[in-house]
């Protein structure tokens, strides 16, 4: 009987032993704990920080101040200036004279011609009142006698262009720019003058995609 006894015992405490490694070496308790934490942790690391989105926006911030300045007394001029600002998002400005050049051809040139030997400076009646906001200035101009008009000489002495860079665009009936860029230069020896835009009158409507590229070659913005 003793015997028995003990067997029966000993078998007990066999069984025991089993159920309680069983249990130690189960691990459906403990990974779903481990494996939230683990994860989260991920997700924050790939999340914006503050710093983060203060230097995305700063870097639109440094983007340069476009002016769109232009003179267009048949509208050839005005197309270009608007296909400008359309590719920059610049701010479009109108150069508008105090007394306003006739409509008739002829006699346009011959005022424009007289201007030129005068050496006039023509009174503007618009003005940019904060010029200095701006980075970049792209003039445009209509080409009479060889350069610009000599109200375009008024506008650009007007203002301090010392370090900004200025863009020349025009339309003429075959002279390209002509000496506008040199005048341009003279005017405003401390400005950049990048590469100028040109484009015969009648063509101006057409020229959206010649806009584009030389935009594009401009890497201004």
């Amino acid at each position: 009987m003793k015997t028995i006894g003990f067997i029966r015992t000993l078998a007990v405490l066999l069984l025991a032993a089993v159920l309680m490694a069983g249990c130690v070496s189960t691990p459906s308790d403990t990974g779903p704990e481990t494996a939230v934490p683990t994860q989260t942790a991920v997700l924050r690391a790939t999340e914006p920080t503050v710093t983060d989105t203060q230097n995305i926006t700063g870097g639109n911030e440094t983007a340069p101040k476009i002016l769109i300045a232009y003179f267009s007394r048949t509208g050839n001029t005005e197309t270009i200036a608007n296909m400008i600002a359309e590719e920059t998002s610049g701010t479009l400005f109108e150069i508008v004279p105090e007394v306003s050049y006739p409509e008739d051809y002829t006699e346009c040139t011959e005022i424009a011609r007289q201007e030129q030997n005068d050496n006039a400076r023509p009174a503007l009646a618009t003005h940019v009142e904060n010029m200095n906001e701006y980075d970049v200035v792209f003039v445009g101009y209509p080409i009479w006698w060889g350069t610009m008009p000599m109200m375009m000489f008024t506008f650009l002495e007007e203002y301090d262009l010392d370090g900004k860079t200025i863009v020349p665009f025009c339309t003429s009936g075959g002279t390209g720019l002509g000496r506008s860029v040199t005048d341009i230069r003279t005017l405003c020896p401390n400005a950049t003058i990048a590469d100028g835009f040109t484009v015969g009158g009648s063509s101006a409507a057409d020229a959206r995609d010649r806009v584009a590229d030389w935009i594009a070659d401009l890497d201004l913005v």
